[in-house]
């Protein structure tokens, strides 16, 4: 996939909880708000609906599993190595307003990498969720971003840069992680909180692309994607070999 007009028309993006596509009950806020559209240059503008997310158990009292955030997505076949990059601005109005690239086996197996608003200021953002949601993010400058990720197997790798940048020098290596389909907990002390639960990725396969999500109120937040890419093959560079330099320009 090469643009978000050319995949859309022919089939190969499809939406996993369509902004559009919620009818909000009389009263209620959850699912207001939300819109998306192809502008004059091909980007994806998404206006996420209000208090759609993905989160599933941790940390949050009351309990919080969400599973009904907005995702473009392809269907990729599970046993593929693949690229996905994007580079998209955040127009962030409240907390939690988030933005970027997704992965998707099912309810209890995903991942969203990304910007996030948290405590009033974008954060680089990685959950990944095999059961539980775990969550790390670091500072960054500005609600805007490059980001790459690549799935090896069941192994996912995020890189992300300043938007604009090119080329692998302009990434920094955030996270590796694990996809997994077997929780691997021999006592899961929250095994009784029903959650939502989206549809799952066909089997042999998973869903790649990009996402959107106000979890609080929808208040103007927009998320411009300026491009989507997803390749076969892999260009990432990292791996255990010690020789490699370090940071003084000597060998390890």
């Amino acid at each position: 996939i090469d643009g978000f007009e050319a995949g859309i028309a022919d089939g190969r993006l499809s939406w996993f909880c369509d902004p559009k596509g919620w009818s909000p009950r009389e009263g209620q806020s959850e699912g207001k708000g939300g819109d998306w559209r192809l502008d004059g240059a091909g980007q994806l503008v998404i206006s996420a609906p209000t208090k759609k997310d993905f989160w599933r158990k941790t940390y949050y009292a009351p309990v919080v599993c969400k599973d009904d955030g907005p995702c473009l997505f392809a269907t990729i076949p599970a046993e593929e190595t693949v690229m996905m990059e994007t580079a998209f601005t955040l127009t962030p109005k409240r907390q939690f307003d988030q933005a970027g690239l997704c992965v998707r086996l099912d309810h209890e197996h995903w991942v969203k990498a990304g910007i996030e608003v948290v405590d009033g200021k974008p954060r680089l953002s990685c959950v990944f969720c095999n059961g539980y949601a775990d969550w790390s993010t670091q500072p960054w400058p500005e609600p805007a971003l490059r980001i790459k990720l690549h799935k090896i197997g069941s192994n996912i790798v995020v890189e992300a840069g300043p938007k604009g940048s090119s080329g692998n020098d302009g990434l920094t290596f955030i996270r590796i992680a694990h996809l997994s389909l077997a929780q691997g907990m021999s006592v899961d002390p929250l095994a009784d909180v029903k959650c939502d639960e989206g549809p799952a990725a066909p089997a042999g396969h998973v869903w790649m692309g990009v996402f959107a999500c106000c979890p609080e109120e929808q208040a103007g937040c927009t998320a411009v994607f300026h491009h989507l890419s997803i390749t076969k093959g892999t260009t990432l560079e990292h791996d255990a070999d010690v020789t490699h330099e370090d940071g003084t320009g000597a060998a390890k």
